[in-house]
């Protein structure tokens, strides 16, 4: 099997398990007691079936492959497009892990902007560093603004600062 249904597969079981997780979230104590399940639930369904009927495209491609005997060439240019992606799509992940981890402690503006860096890091690259910079920045104190001052919803603060 190659890797796209292997990776299309694994977007599948991921899907299973997001929904399993949400199916198994507290009921809320006030108003429907499903509400907070709603929105995870549509996101881990979208995921198990697009990525099963993905994973059945893929499958079929691959078939249709093998017995052909041809195995599809890639060009110089798309196995480049291919690896940016790759590299883009593992420093995404790795970022909103990060991300995940330090985001309590953090508070709001330095781990959103670390994030914003990051990805702004990997899409720009070195040359755009203080768009980068100023951009993730920026952006995240407007939104904590917005947020805490305007619409009067709490985020995290930042540690030691209170702010």
């Amino acid at each position: 099997m190659n890797i796209k249904v292997k990776t299309t597969m694994a977007f599948t079981v991921f899907g299973l398990l997001y929904t399993v997780v949400a199916l198994m979230m507290p009921k809320a104590a006030v108003g429907n007691p499903f509400a907070p399940k709603v929105f995870p639930l549509i996101l881990g369904i979208g995921l198990t079936v697009m990525g099963a009927m993905y994973t059945v495209k893929e499958y079929k491609h691959w078939k249709e492959e093998q017995a052909s005997g041809v195995e599809e060439e890639i060009s110089p240019k798309k196995q480049e497009i291919e690896n940016k992606t790759n590299k883009l799509i593992t420093i995404t992940a790795v970022a909103g892990i990060v991300y995940a981890a330090i985001f309590e402690h953090a508070g709001y503006v330095i781990s959103t902007s670390l994030f914003i860096g990051a990805i702004m890091f990997a899409i720009n690259g070195k040359k755009k560093w203080m768009l980068n910079l100023a951009v993730a920045i920026i952006f995240s104190v407007a939104v904590y603004f917005v947020f805490s001052t305007l619409l009067a919803i709490p985020l995290p603060k930042i540690p030691g600062l209170e702010i």
